[in-house]
């Protein structure tokens, strides 16, 4: 189960022009090239403002499987809605849904991860 977002950090990645052109090209899991080439943003700004994102729970990075064993990794936003608002006491509250999870999509994160500690 995954943890809901920091509001500091959502608001950091929101806040970026850049991070938002992403997220808004996202309407399908794209490779930070494809991701780059779709925004006009140089490829090395495409993976700092991912990592970003992905800090923040925005954005979720798996990785994409191809023949030959050279795998590569996408990204697709992790949420469906985010809500910010201001409370009766003036504090700031952030709701987040979060996009369901296919069966597909929690393996693959389960085989970056073990990738991740080789």
């Amino acid at each position: 189960m995954r943890s809901p977002p920091d509001l500091q950090r959502v608001l950091d990645g929101l806040g970026d022009a850049d991070c938002r052109r992403i997220i808004g090209e996202l309407d399908e899991a794209r490779t930070a090239s494809e991701i780059a080439d779709a925004c006009d943003i140089h490829l090395s700004t495409v993976y700092r403002k991912l990592e970003l994102l992905t800090g923040a729970g925005l954005v979720e990075e798996r990785t994409r499987l191809r023949d030959g064993g050279h795998h590569t990794h996408e990204y697709e936003p992790a949420f469906e809605s985010i809500q910010i608002s201001l409370d009766g006491s003036q504090q700031f509250d952030i709701s987040v849904v979060m996009r369901e999870r296919t069966a597909a999509a929690q393996l693959t994160t389960i085989w970056t991860e073990i990738r991740e500690t080789l």
